[in-house]
């Protein structure tokens, strides 16, 4: 189970990097919120790094949180 979690974790990163290229290069403010909060709820290996990475990403480019999004 352990080793299909990360497999499934790593494809949805390579989506997200190819909608980001190629399909939808500006993620909305939903988007941001789920992946960020996906790289706090990691088990086994959280990416704060990455998280903080797109929440600079996200703030650059405008985009901000509306009261209706939160990182809990």
């Amino acid at each position: 189970m352990l080793l299909g979690g990360l497999a499934a974790n790593s494809q949805a990163w390579d989506l997200f990097a190819h909608m980001r290229y190629v399909a939808h290069p500006t993620p909305d403010a939903h988007l941001y919120a789920l992946v960020i909060r996906t790289c706090a709820s990691t088990f086994l290996s959280p990416e704060p790094k990455r998280a903080l990475d797109l929440w600079t990403e996200m703030l650059d480019a405008g985009i901000v949180l509306t009261e209706g999004y939160t990182m809990q």
